[in-house]
């Protein structure tokens, strides 16, 4: 009966990655840049969420590149959940790196407050996301 609590538990935790801007048109920054992004793995699968700010917080110079990576992302998440997480888990150089990976048992509402969730889709061989 102890395993069936264990697994019963573990449905309901999540693990999340936050990821954080890392402008790289300039010098390097003493504290990291703001998170942007927020990955959460759960029983569900893999859920990538955006800050509302994204497109204001992001140089245009790297736009392009991280509206193409969340695409990316976003795409193999449906088949590869818990890779693309732990690839997530430990960028260290580009434009989005990662802040710091957790534990929780809170609701993923209530953990992205905010930001809004990324929402991929295939229309016509090409995916349309809709960020904030």
């Amino acid at each position: 009966m102890s395993g069936d609590w264990r697994i019963a538990e573990s449905v309901q935790r999540r693990r999340i990655c936050a990821l954080q801007y890392n402008d790289q048109s300039t010098p390097p920054a003493v504290s990291p840049g703001p998170v942007v992004l927020l990955a959460i793995l759960d029983a569900s699968g893999l859920k990538l969420y955006s800050h509302r700010g994204l497109r204001q917080q992001v140089s245009e110079r790297d736009w392009a590149y991280i509206n193409e990576l969340i695409l990316d992302l976003e795409d193999r998440s449906r088949e590869f959940p818990a890779e693309v997480f732990q690839q997530l888990s430990n960028l260290s150089v580009g434009p989005l790196i990662t802040g710091a990976v957790e534990w929780s048992e809170r609701e993923a509402k209530d953990l992205c407050m905010e930001f809004d969730l990324c929402v991929c889709d295939q229309k016509d061989d090409h995916s349309v996301c809709s960020l904030a």
